[in-house]
């Protein structure tokens, strides 16, 4: 379901029980709570589910079970809080994010005027993460741009534009998963272009073998500064999983792009070199799991 991610996939049904709780139309105090060891809280995006957290939290009241990211603190995971909790955070740059409701094109200049952010910066509709769906604004002439985007008392994000390509003129996005508090990389994609998702895998990476080895050189090795970043990241967040795309540089140095628990991890296919990693952080995952059950 839209909004929510797949913690269920992380689980080994062969050793565990999964009851499903969709939370909906009904009023949360009539929801009675089953007997468990553990809850795993899969409302992610609080943007697009901010009524359905708000159930689970009511909910989850009176309950004395141990959960797995408690749903007050998924607020924490939109773009415009996440800047707020990680600036600060020493080798992190959290660039500026914005969320205003224009009513048309002709205010957005204005409202960010006002909040002081300027050119450039990408535009896109909150609640999405994917690559597409999002402009790019340099300066006032690509106000045009934000005609692909239906002004009708929806929020949007402006989001500070800070250029990461690197040395050879190509763009990286890596994908960190935090799971209490330690790293587990899970992919990079290089790519042609600043707007980087899943598809542009086969631009470069696809044909040339160079660019796979980079990547597994990535997972294998992830740069030693990471480790405390990210434990600061996770202590701010106060999420058990969350995922984190970024750019990383030779220092490394995270550019964030965003933080959040809705990251896609695990997939049908995967590309065959990945696979002993991800099987990695699904055993991390487990290994959380049993540890806060037996706390």
């Amino acid at each position: 379901m839209e909004g929510n991610n797949t913690l269920n996939l992380f689980v080994d049904t062969q050793h565990v029980r999964l009851l499903t709780i969709t939370l909906g139309g009904v009023n949360p105090a009539q929801i009675t709570l089953p007997t468990a060891d553990i809850i795993l809280n899969s409302i992610c995006d609080p943007d697009t589910n901010t009524k359905a957290l708000m159930h689970a939290i009511e909910v989850l009241k009176a309950s004395t079970i141990p959960v797995i990211n408690p749903p007050q603190n998924i607020f924490r995971t939109t773009r415009d809080m996440s800047y707020k909790h990680l600036k600060g955070i020493k080798g992190v740059l959290m660039p500026k994010n914005i969320r205003i409701t224009p009513r048309r094109i002709s205010e957005v200049p204005l409202l960010l005027e006002k909040e002081g952010l300027e050119y450039p910066y990408i535009f896109r509709s909150a609640g999405e993460h994917g690559g597409s769906g999002m402009a790019l604004v340099k300066d006032e002439k690509d106000l045009s741009l934000l005609e692909q985007f239906a002004f009708d008392g929806r929020d949007f994000y402006a989001i500070e534009f800070v250029d990461f390509c690197s040395d050879d003129g190509l763009y990286r996005k890596y994908r960190i998963v935090i799971i209490d508090g330690k790293v587990y990389p899970r992919h990079l994609i290089i790519s042609k272009s600043w707007n980087i998702h899943s598809e542009t895998r086969a631009e470069l990476m696809d044909s040339d073998k160079k660019y796979k080895e980079e990547e597994l050189e990535y997972l294998r090795h992830p740069h030693p500064a990471l480790e405390q970043q990210c434990l600061e990241i996770y202590e701010a967040m106060g999420l058990d999983f969350l995922g984190i795309d970024c750019h990383i540089n030779e220092k490394g140095e995270m550019l964030i792009f965003e933080v959040n628990t809705c990251m896609r991890i695990i997939v049908d296919n995967p590309i065959d070199y990945t696979r002993p990693f991800i099987d990695h952080i699904r055993s991390a995952f487990m290994e959380m799991l049993e540890s806060r059950i037996s706390t």
